[in-house]
């Protein structure tokens, strides 16, 4: 459908609805990012250039009616490039606007955040530490992200992202926990 520039119909799973929708699409690009393939094309729906992460799909049909004719034109100033340097947790869920994040940074992996740009600096402060702040359109790939940190960033708001990550981080602590009474069992014996 790509190649040959035909339309395409799906139902999709969006990330911020509890039901899923029926689209039309000329694909523009497909791009394979953060382990997931994403659609980028404009959706008749919304009148307007979405993304959508190929999981999500539910059904797909290519427009059979003239198959030797293009059903459009991809624009010129359209640029796959653009959408390549998205973090994953920029990527689809544009039917809503994107939740804003702001994640306190501990120095020194406030230095990490800043030279590496993630998110917008919101605050610098005294003690090296940076608040900053994000456009988050998927949740689940940004409390993934921020678990890789270890903790030297913490959620500061909105609220219900805070309680989000509570689960999956009480959960990683946990195992790491049970893992190294696992490493001390072995190296030890079993505690008196």
């Amino acid at each position: 459908a790509l190649r040959a520039r035909k339309r395409v119909r799906f139902r999709y799973h969006g990330i911020h609805r509890g039901h899923p929708t029926d689209r039309d699409v000329a694909p523009y690009g497909l791009l394979f990012q953060g382990g997931r393939w994403y659609l980028i094309g404009h959706d008749a729906l919304r009148d307007d250039l979405r993304v959508f992460r190929l999981d999500r799909f539910e059904t797909l049909e290519v427009n059979k009616k003239s198959p030797k004719k293009p059903d459009y034109d991809v624009p010129p100033d359209f640029d796959l490039e653009a959408y390549r340097n998205r973090r994953p947790w920029e990527l689809g869920g544009e039917d809503e606007p994107p939740l804003e994040a702001r994640l306190l940074f501990i120095f020194p992996v406030s230095l990490w955040a800043e030279r590496n740009a993630f998110g917008r600096l919101v605050e610098e402060r005294g003690d090296g530490s940076s608040l900053r702040s994000f456009e988050v359109r998927q949740v689940e790939p940004f409390l993934r992200w921020i678990l890789t940190l270890g903790g030297d960033a913490e959620i500061v708001g909105p609220p219900e992202l805070r309680r989000e990550h509570a689960a999956p981080a009480h959960e990683a602590k946990e195992r790491q926990g049970t893992a190294m009474e696992r490493r001390r069992w072995w190296t030890h014996g079993p505690a008196s």
